[in-house]
């Protein structure tokens, strides 16, 4: 039986998108790599721009019907052509039951390593998305006066991708799936599409994968901010606080 997450989230895509199936991603791929060549965005069918369950274009209630309340969110706003817009940032940790893993099994603090999503609302609809595994972990510092059990989580953090591109690839499976990257930066640690709205970041193999509805909204998203709580006997994270900043 469809559990309730599985039915909001089939409920919202069916309002997102009440008149036709999504775009095959065979198609989207092919799409991808003819826009990239020739540097326009707009022969990208528009229901291409997805992840997992959630597509550009559609209202925050929608995405919040199928993400639930971000972990955190800011005001954020771009200016681009001379033209202000005002955008609200809302940040989900990954895998989503962080919490509940670290007060069963508490984490060495070298192996906190959170993915984050980050959603960009504009006039509250969805007009970016990025998945990263970058941010700031602060924590006090500490002694560990006694050892403590050690376990590692199986499966993938985040375990949806761009069309076949996930975090943890190779950043030539990325040039073979969409082509030769628009520019790449003197570290080659960040590469994009531009002006088609897609960026991969990442030394060797992707950490972080970006898109938006237009070149107004990229590189909007601010850093993650985790403060993490650490058992004072063992040193291991047991939960932790996050906000997002510039």
């Amino acid at each position: 039986m469809m559990n309730r997450i599985a039915l909001l989230a089939a409920v919202f895509l069916f309002a997102a998108f009440p008149a036709q199936a999504l775009t095959p991603s065979s198609t989207c791929v092919a799409a991808l790599k003819a826009a990239n060549v020739k540097h326009r965005a707009a022969m990208v069918p528009d229901d291409c721009w997805r992840m997992g369950l959630l597509s550009l274009g559609i209202s925050r209630v929608a995405a919040e019907g199928v993400m639930g309340p971000p972990d955190a969110f800011r005001q954020t706003g771009a200016n681009y052509r001379g033209r202000k817009f005002g955008l609200v940032e809302a940040l989900y940790v990954y895998p989503r039951n962080l919490k509940s893993w670290l007060r069963l099994v508490p984490q060495p603090l070298d192996r906190f390593q959170p993915v984050t999503l980050h959603l960009l609302y504009w006039r509250e609809k969805l007009v970016g998305i990025a998945v990263s595994r970058d941010a700031r972990i602060d924590s006090a510092p500490c002694t560990a006066k006694t050892g403590g059990r050690m376990f590692q989580r199986g499966g993938a953090d985040y375990p949806f991708n761009f069309h076949g591109i996930g975090l943890g690839a190779k950043l030539d499976a990325v040039t073979a799936r969409f082509g030769r990257f628009a520019a790449i930066n003197s570290s080659r640690d960040f590469a994009n599409y531009w002006p088609v709205p897609l960026s991969f970041g990442g030394e060797g193999e992707v950490d972080e994968i970006a898109f938006a509805t237009g070149m107004a909204f990229v590189g909007i998203s601010g850093m993650p901010q985790f403060q993490v709580r650490r058992d004072p006997a063992t040193c291991l994270v047991t939960g932790y606080s996050v906000s997002v900043a510039p």
